[in-house]
């Protein structure tokens, strides 16, 4: 292999990393500023078969989820896309978001509420074919959803009762 090919590759690897914690973390000014400058990054993948939406779908950054309204069409071609385990976004955001991500809501009603809501906005923005796909694990998103939001839908009638009374 070639020394500069190697040289390369490294630096793809490294430079795609980078790409992902930025999402992860929920970077959007700096996002943008990459793909304006490269554009073609909407297209890479991680290790999981996951583009920079599905990461920001994963972790609740609507600034990045929100990019998508933004490069039109192309959305048509990413939004279906399925991981490693044959998890579309929808299903990404069945599984609960990090207890850190939710605590800038009060009230774990509100919580629910919030999860809710990310999961239509995102349901509308699957094509509908796609929308009752099973994964690996035979679940459709919305039972995923059902089974991952049980506890946090048992504490939001708690505490809804709590705070009617």
């Amino acid at each position: 292999m070639r020394k500069e090919t190697l040289k390369t590759i490294i630096k793809d690897t490294h430079s795609s990393r980078v790409l992902f914690i930025v999402a992860e973390v929920g970077n959007t000014k700096f996002l943008v500023e990459l793909i304006r400058q490269y554009p073609d990054l909407i297209w890479k993948v991680n290790d999981d078969n996951q583009t920079i939406f599905h990461i920001a779908v994963k972790n609740l950054h609507q600034g990045i989820y929100n990019l998508l309204y933004e490069i039109g069409a192309i959305k048509d071609l990413i939004t279906p896309l399925r991981d490693s385990k044959e998890n579309n976004m929808l299903r990404l955001v069945g599984k609960i978001v990090k207890q850190k991500r939710l605590e800038d809501v009060t009230g774990v009603a509100l919580q629910m509420q919030r999860e809710l809501l990310w999961f239509h906005e995102v349901k509308n923005m699957i094509p509908p074919s796609y929308r009752e796909r099973k994964n690996e694990d035979g679940l459709t998103p919305h039972e995923l959803f059902r089974m991952e939001h049980k506890e946090l839908g048992t504490q939001g009638e708690k505490w809804m009762k709590g705070t009617a009374t």
